[in-house]
């Protein structure tokens, strides 16, 4: 369940993070602001008959959606970091091991039985 976890936990971090930068791009800065831009201008360029106020609404909606995309991924992360340290500390009382300072650590003490 541990390595479960851990790739869920990596898929939505990733997730979150690619959204936020979407979010910050919608917005018109970071490394894929030129792309968000281009993007738009392109659809813009299509289109003659578009107005200044529904070029403003498009962009807001672009950068809602991603907002909402990135929250959603971003509280889904949480609540797996929070499921991940209740069943650490469920599986330390179980097996009777610290599982906590093994992660700190990086060892595992094997008990002899």
């Amino acid at each position: 369940m541990g390595g479960w976890m851990a790739v869920l936990l990596i898929i939505f971090l990733f997730g979150a993070s690619w959204s936020g930068l979407q979010l910050y791009g919608a917005e018109g800065y970071g490394p894929l602001a030129t792309e968000q831009n281009f993007i738009i201008e392109k659809i813009l360029a299509d289109d003659d008959e578009r107005e200044d106020d529904h070029e403003n609404e498009e962009e807001d909606e672009g950068e809602e959606y991603w907002e909402e995309v990135h929250e959603t991924l971003a509280n889904i992360t949480l609540l797996l970091v929070f499921f991940h340290i209740i069943g650490v500390l469920i599986a330390s009382v179980t097996h009777r091991e610290n599982l906590i300072k093994s992660m700190i650590t990086g060892y595992k003490y094997i008990k002899n039985s």
